[in-house]
């Protein structure tokens, strides 16, 4: 599977390498699995409340860090990784 760099992708992505069904999911976070599934084939997207809970149960962490080559300071690179540590920078 190739990874993707967006954060909608990056998301995505988590929730599939986690190893968890959306069944799963919804008994853990209460997410509804339809919404789920909409949201993997990109068809819909997920409120502020449920995408925590989704990062909590999947071990997703995003973080936002400040590049340390010559870009303007003040611009931030946006990431999203998971709680194994793999990490892509978000494009934008």
């Amino acid at each position: 599977m190739s990874k993707k760099t967006t954060f909608t992708g990056q998301v995505i992505d988590a929730i599939k390498d986690s190893g968890k069904t959306r069944y799963a999911i919804f008994k853990e976070t209460g997410i509804d699995q339809a919404a789920l599934s909409r949201m993997v084939k990109g068809e819909g997207w997920l409120g502020r409340d449920a995408l925590d809970r989704l990062a909590e149960c999947i071990g997703l962490v995003v973080t936002v860090e400040t590049p340390q080559t010559g870009k303007t300071p003040g611009k931030r690179q946006r990431t999203a990784k998971t709680a194994g540590g793999n990490a892509a920078p978000l494009r934008r």
